[in-house]
């Protein structure tokens, strides 16, 4: 039932449909505003728990989508954000001669005539492929990845559900005056579109082996072109274990401390230089081999980072590091984070409040341990959250890497400070990198913050209520303008989901009556939306 297209469809935009009316009845409900907070966060656990059920249920689209909203703490609550972390693309196994089949079309021979041997058994099973382990007619060990049987037209269909659950949120909901969602849906197209094209992949992978040839700690596994296809991924059998199986580098006395400050490093440099990183470093594709070395695997999403984004993340680490708010107002602007309402005086403000509550001005420099690391990747999902921010679709997923990546280095070291891990590495860069723009008043001011806190933080204490006061002006008009907004949304949510039910029934028991009346019904609410709707968007952006 989950393969045929129309199923797929109606499963997934009324699970939307859903989702949307219950926001709009709980926002219709007069509540105080800890009861309001109370009831949104256990909706949005609801929804989360709901969504990740029918990911699993139907694979395909909605696994890769599920982790690409985990990253989007600019739009989606906590609680969905923590429900959806979880979602890990692990599927039930795809049979033997279905694979045959994707193998031998692939090749123009089967397996057993192209291969020495291959397992019948997959050593790892996800929503795009499985992986074999395999041996070439030389002997030499190989992995061959398979990607799943019909998998391009489940997509398709999927993608085709997303366009309309787009066109419904633009619409119905408020999440465009926060995020672009036509280019969010368009960044989900980019990254799937990689991730089922294994000679993509492969290529990325050689990117990274070029990026690490002759390194002494990260190794990166060779590939087979002349095997490689679309669909089939042939590339060099790794031997390791799991990074974060910690009895395995005990048992073969590997210093856990050393290997979490390369990893964090390996990271940082992939981060910091133009060029590629690893957007998906969870400890499934990270092997630790018994002399020490790092295996990196599983390259489909990887991500580019361009001259111009690298020299706007090396203006936006000066500005932190320099405290010059300005420049990183400007790089984030300039890295595509800020919609064009966004107040670029306010993200400057919550952005000083940020540095200062967790630096202090720079008088003092806090352990960052797992828990502090946490506090400030949920400060700045608030930020996310509460200021017209967009997050482009690599930073998107560096964010998810940043959050997974501190997860496996906390599992090998628990007490690791990463600032103090980290420092050396990122001041190193920035004065190869930035001295010819970050004059010496610069370097002695860093140096000097103890000295002159106290004055910034007088000032910013008697700043403070005028800063309060606007944004209260603020909150207050876009509060009354989404209740305007709301009201009128009712009848039409009802609309739409009466025409959806119709069409749905019609379409299971072959009602066409029922088809036709449902669609017009949902055809007429969606044309009245825009009208009724558009002139209050106008409205909110001012």
């Amino acid at each position: 039932m989950k393969y045929i297209t129309i199923y797929r469809i109606f499963s997934i935009v009324w699970m939307s449909i859903k989702f949307f009316l219950q926001i709009f009845l709980l926002n219709r409900r007069r509540l105080s505003e800890a009861e309001r907070q109370r009831a949104w966060e256990a909706l949005a656990l609801k929804q989360a728990q709901v969504y990740k059920k029918q990911a699993l249920r139907l694979e395909g689209l909605l696994i890769k989508f599920g982790q690409f909203l985990s990253t989007r703490a600019d739009i989606m609550p906590p609680a969905f954000l923590d429900e959806l972390a979880e979602l890990v693309d692990q599927v039930p196994a795809v049979a033997w001669n279905d694979c045959v089949q994707v193998m031998t079309e692939a090749w123009g021979a089967p397996p057993e005539q192209v291969l020495g041997q291959i397992g019948r058994d997959p050593v790892a099973s996800a929503s795009i492929g499985q992986v074999y382990r395999a041996e070439l007619k030389s002997g030499t060990k190989v992995a061959v990845k398979v990607q799943r049987p019909r998998i391009q037209k489940i997509i398709q269909a999927d993608f085709y559900a997303l366009r309309i659950v787009t066109w419904l949120a633009k619409r119905f909901t408020s999440l465009n005056e926060r995020t672009d969602l036509n280019a969010m849906y368009r960044e989900v197209q980019e990254v799937m579109g990689d991730e089922l094209n294994f000679v993509q992949e492969m290529k990325n992978g050689e990117a990274f082996q070029e990026k690490y040839k002759d390194h002494p700690v990260f190794v990166i596994p060779s590939y087979h072109e002349s095997l490689t296809t679309d669909k089939v991924l042939v590339m060099e059998w790794m031997d390791g274990e799991n990074i974060t199986n910690t009895a395995f580098a005990d048992e073969h006395g590997l210093d856990r401390e050393k290997i979490a400050k390369q990893l964090l490093e390996g990271f940082l440099d992939q981060v910091l230089q133009e060029g590629i990183f690893h957007a998906d470093p969870h400890s499934g594709n990270l092997l630790l081999q018994k002399d020490g070395r790092i295996v990196l695997l599983d390259f489909g999403m990887a991500k580019w980072i361009e001259p111009k984004q690298a020299e706007a993340i090396q203006k936006l680490v000066a500005g932190f590091v320099f405290d010059r708010y300005d420049e990183v107002v400007e790089a984030l602007r300039l890295l595509g984070f800020l919609l064009p309402q966004a107040d670029e005086d306010e993200v400057k403000e919550a952005l000083e409040r940020m540095m200062a509550d967790f630096f202090d001005g720079g008088e003092r420099m806090p352990v960052w341990d797992e828990q502090q690391v946490e506090a400030f990747l949920e400060r700045i999902q608030d930020i996310a959250r509460t200021q017209p921010i967009h997050l482009p679709v690599e930073f998107a997923f560096l964010g998810r890497a940043v959050s997974t990546f501190t997860g496996v280095i906390y599992t090998l070291h628990p007490q690791l400070d990463l600032i103090q891990a980290g420092r050396p590495v990122v001041m190193d860069w920035l004065q190869a990198n930035v001295n010819n723009r970050s004059s010496w008043t610069d370097w002695a001011a860093y140096y000097a913050r103890p000295l002159v806190a106290l004055p910034g933080k007088l000032q910013g204490f008697l700043d403070e209520p005028e800063k309060l006061r606007r944004t209260y002006i603020r909150e207050e008009r876009r509060t009354r303008l989404q209740r305007q907004m709301l009201q009128t949304r009712g009848l039409l949510y009802a609309g739409i989901g009466t025409g959806v039910i119709f069409s749905g029934a019609g379409l299971w028991t072959e009602a066409y009556n029922a088809i036709i009346f449902g669609g017009v019904l949902t055809f007429v609410s969606l044309v009245s939306a825009g009208f009724i709707t558009k002139r209050l968007e106008r409205r909110m952006r001012l």
